[in-house]
């Protein structure tokens, strides 16, 4: 049987029984001897010594990384409620008699580690030359799969932040998450900025599908090590991952892990540049995906941005933040381009002179994204190529391809929950769902809670976007290509609340029509792999065309303008939908 002992962030500690029975489990790796770099730790401080203080390089620095001595005696539950498990034919810890597991909520067990007090020189951490080595094994309750069966499940990573003497963030180092119902041994590298003085270890588990939240950590280590500065190369990006009337955020990769990240950015070119933190997320050994914000600005404002990595300085680019209400807005829309560079290369190449102030991608962007050659060509590549999304944001709605990989959740971030959100752009009010997410429970609430709110009445459109269609006519609804839940859960409170437009994609085809006041599109047809049948089951669908295409938003305070193109260039269908009052 399973037995879990929980702790609360405002509970006392709770232990296990001294005479309980440690479960064995099938596990048997063990946490890597840590690998030997070429550092002089007696020349560390380039003194002679390691500083003023003998310095703990190469040594643990968590306490009780394998939580065998229970919840509060080193770890604090800094939210939600914790547990301890002991194991189960299936779920064992990964070695020792405990393991960290998700209680009944959120569950984010920390450390604070003052590194003066442990006998760092202040001298050796303004240097900026001292790496950082988190590991630790990782694991949730679903099975991989393939990207037909992956199941929805709860999440959990290992993040390291790294604050000055005022407590100010400097950076975030952050681990894949686990993925899976095997022990994943997930690690991060990076170097510590100048200026460190405390370090907060985090076991960060985010609980969202079932009864149990199936997130679990054990056998966590850190080390510190005096680290000679990466000289890294760009490998993606940079490229907007937000769109917000006050701010972005910008991903860029690099392939080394001792540097220093910085985005530098203004809000107009006389002012000085400024520094946001950076979230470094190690996606393998010459992987490392760099991920920041800029917020607080108004719609409509120029935003100077440059990013560093080490001695890597890229060129200055400029974006503008979402504008306000009653000023024009124009989004370039596509989906499927999974297995089809050249193809979504070609469509941004004829969004570029349509000017659009956004992009949005209604999922499948790769083919599999368990694969890294994937994220490289079918994604990144094309849109490195083109430009435009180091100006303009790239949205991402989760598709069953790529949604619930550990590499999506690097390489795609999303707002909110990370998987679905909704934001006001302009005269636009957009939510964005997830399809291979539960489309009842907590997405449900969260939709009607959304189009409930002032933001959503007070908007001159409503649209929804998500992958799977549950109204297609290019594929038999026999075959369980549609999402029938959309009709059931979703089709209703689309009505309830008048939304306008309901675009998705999965169906490689063109499709749209209008059912009891809002319209449908499809659009997945930026793809090779177009569908090739028809089937009558949707009588509404007035267009259905299996053809290649991308579409083009243009949003005023009185109307909203769809526009589909082919790849050619040439006009494939249009529509204008009249604002009226909600």
């Amino acid at each position: 049987m399973l037995t879990l002992w929980t702790l609360a962030c405002t509970g006392p500690a709770s232990a296990p029984p001294a005479d309980d029975p440690w479960h064995s489990g099938t596990a048997t790796d063990t946490l890597p001897t840590w690998p030997s770099r070429e550092v002089d730790l007696a020349t560390a401080s380039g003194s002679g010594t390691a500083g003023d203080l003998p310095a703990p390089y190469d040594q643990e620095l968590i306490a009780d990384g394998g939580f065998e001595g229970g919840l509060g005696s080193a770890w604090s539950v800094s939210e939600g409620t914790c547990g301890l498990l002991d194991g189960l034919s299936s779920v064992a810890p990964h070695s020792g008699h405990l393991s960290l597991a998700g209680g009944t909520s959120e569950c984010v067990a920390s450390q604070e580690l003052d590194l003066l007090a442990l006998g760092f020189s202040a001298a050796d951490l303004d240097r900026g030359e001292v790496g950082v080595t988190l590991r630790g094994w990782l694991r949730n309750g679903a099975p991989a799969g393939d990207f037909h069966t992956r199941d929805w499940d709860d999440q959990v990573r290992l993040v390291l932040e790294a604050r000055d003497d005022s407590g100010a963030a400097l950076t975030q180092l952050a681990t894949l998450v686990a993925g899976d119902d095997v022990w994943r041994l997930r690690e991060v590298h990076g170097l510590l900025p100048g200026g460190t003085r405390t370090l907060t270890v985090s076991v960060e588990g985010t609980w969202r599908a079932g009864e149990i939240h199936d997130s679990y950590a054990d056998g966590l280590s850190l080390v510190l090590r005096p680290e000679v500065p990466s000289t890294p190369s760009l490998t993606k990006g940079p490229l907007l991952t937000e769109a917000r009337t006050d701010g972005t955020a910008v991903l860029w990769e690099t392939d080394a892990p001792w540097t220093s990240n910085s985005l530098w950015w203004r809000s107009n070119s006389t002012a000085s540049f400024e520094a946001a933190a950076v979230t470094t997320t190690e996606v393998d050994d010459d992987r490392y995906v760099h991920l920041a914000t800029v917020s607080g600005l108004p719609p409509g404002q120029d935003l100077d941005y440059r990013v560093e990595s080490g001695t890597l300085t890229t060129e200055v680019h400029t974006h503008t933040t979402t504008p306000a209400p009653g000023e024009p807005l124009r989004i370039g829309w596509w989906g499927d381009n999974q297995l089809s560079p050249e193809l979504l290369s070609r469509h941004l190449d004829l969004m570029s002179p349509e000017d659009p102030d956004l992009l949005v991608a209604v999922g499948d962007i790769v083919q599999e994204g368990g694969r890294l050659p994937d994220w490289d060509n079918e994604w990144f590549a094309p849109l490195d190529a083109s430009g435009l999304v180091t100006t303009r944001p790239v949205l991402v709605v989760r598709g069953n391809h790529d949604g619930e990989y550990p590499y999506a959740y690097a390489y795609a971030p999303l707002p909110g929950t990370g998987a679905w959100y909704s934001q006001t752009l302009g005269d636009l009010f957009l939510v964005v769902l997830d399809s291979e997410a539960p489309t009842d429970g907590d997405q449900l609430t969260f939709l009607e809670e959304a189009l409930a709110s002032d933001e959503a009445a007070q908007a001159a459109f409503v649209a929804v976007t998500f992958h799977r269609t549950g109204w297609s006519n290019t594929r038999d609804l026999a075959w369980g290509h549609h999402l029938d839940e959309a009709r059931e859960d979703w089709q209703p409170v689309f009505e309830a609340y008048e939304v306008d437009l309901v675009i998705a994609g999965h169906h490689h085809s063109y499709q749209r029509g209008t059912l009891n006041g809002v319209t449908y599109l499809v659009i997945g047809g930026t793809t090779t792999l177009l569908d090739s049948d028809h089937w009558d089951q949707f009588d509404f669908l007035e267009v259905e065309e299996l053809v290649n295409h991308h579409g083009l938003m243009e949003i005023t305070p009185d109307e909203l303008r769809w526009t589909a193109y082919l790849g050619d260039g040439a006009v494939l269908d249009e529509v204008v939908l009249e604002a009226e009052p909600r």
